[in-house]
């Protein structure tokens, strides 16, 4: 459960701004209340974890078939997940720390099958893919060509300065209003979600937002 935002920021954004937007799996369709987005930016699994970290968020974890399915109808070719197995070939993980009690390997997967480096990553393959759709495979260190899927246990338009990282452990949010609003109007929004437009005391909190 995340925290309930004390800070809001009113951003004004250019229409016509085209990005990826992540998507909630609710709890009122079965889901956890988590959210995942898909990022089409082809790389290797570190970066994309790497990604994923500085956005607050990791790799998605699969736990069900359910889940499987909801990440599988985001993901249009293949994209990186979280499981690896590079700390002991076998020994399969979540990046995140889920536990490991579901698979959807396809078929002779996870094969390991590159002689030099090995395969320690997986990645899920789409709706698209020449190997069938919604099943796992293992990557190397060396694949660099495929998207990732980013999970959230949070709204990831809602993002915390951390005490660790120099903060005061407020939240903040970026409101976009591509009609324009005034500062009352931003105002009443802030205070009718339990906040208040952000006060920006020092250059530090001023470069996080």
């Amino acid at each position: 459960m995340r925290n309930i935002c004390t800070s809001i920021v009113a951003m004004f954004v250019l229409a016509g701004t085209v990005h990826a937007q992540p998507v909630q799996w609710t709890v009122a369709e079965g889901g956890n209340g988590h959210w995942y987005e898909y990022n089409p930016t082809p790389t290797d699994w570190h970066s994309a974890r790497s990604y994923a970290s500085q956005q607050g968020g990791d790799l998605a974890s699969i736990s069900s078939v359910e889940e499987n399915v909801f990440i599988h109808n985001l993901v249009p070719h293949a994209a990186w997940i979280g499981g690896t197995d590079e700390v002991q070939e076998g020994d399969w993980h979540w990046s995140n720390g889920d536990t490991w009690d579901y698979t959807n390997w396809g078929n002779g997967e996870p094969n390991n099958n590159d002689p030099t480096y090995g395969e320690d990553y997986t990645y899920i393959v789409g709706y698209d893919h020449p190997n069938g759709t919604d099943f796992w495979y293992d990557g190397s260190v060396w694949t660099d060509d495929i998207a990732f899927v980013i999970e959230w246990d949070h709204d990831p338009s809602i993002k915390q300065w951390r005490i660790e990282e120099g903060g005061n452990g407020h939240w903040y949010e970026g409101v976009s209003a591509p009609d324009g609003i005034s500062w009352l109007e931003a105002n009443e929004a802030a205070n009718a979600s339990g906040g208040y437009l952000a006060t920006l005391t020092s250059a530090e909190e001023d470069q996080f937002v």
